[in-house]
């Protein structure tokens, strides 16, 4: 979703950026320019623009976050259990009930694990 962001704010940047352009290239003096500036043509270039970094900026800052995400996703899991990574032994912090694939986040590991389920856990400290 961040790169579909960042790629629609560059296209509307691009198109604004086209369209103050085309408008204020032929402008001789700076009474035209001053004129041109209420034009439809041109505040609807410079509005474009505007959203245009808006959006590139939340794109990137959404791309940043997923990618966040996915390296710390350990980090979350409150008392989940503790794992060792079988490459570089570095202890992850998976939840409890994970099954599947985990990414180690310090040598980019990807291992196959499985933890306990809540109530099996529950029975195992007793």
């Amino acid at each position: 979703m961040g790169k579909l962001l960042y790629a629609v704010g560059l296209v509307a940047m691009a198109l604004g950026a086209f369209l103050v352009y085309s408008s204020l290239r032929h402008a001789a003096q700076i009474d035209d320019v001053v004129m041109l500036l209420g034009a439809p043509v041109v505040m609807s270039g410079i509005t474009l623009l505007l959203y245009g970094t808006l959006l590139v900026f939340l794109g990137r800052v959404l791309a940043l976050m997923t990618q966040m995400a996915k390296k710390t996703i350990w980090l979350d899991a409150g008392d989940g259990e503790l794992i060792k990574c079988p490459k570089c032994a570095q202890q992850l912090r998976v939840p409890v009930g994970k099954a599947g694939s985990v990414n180690c986040p310090k040598c980019g590991n990807k291992f196959e694990t499985e933890t306990a389920t809540p109530l099996v856990r529950g029975l195992k400290r007793s």
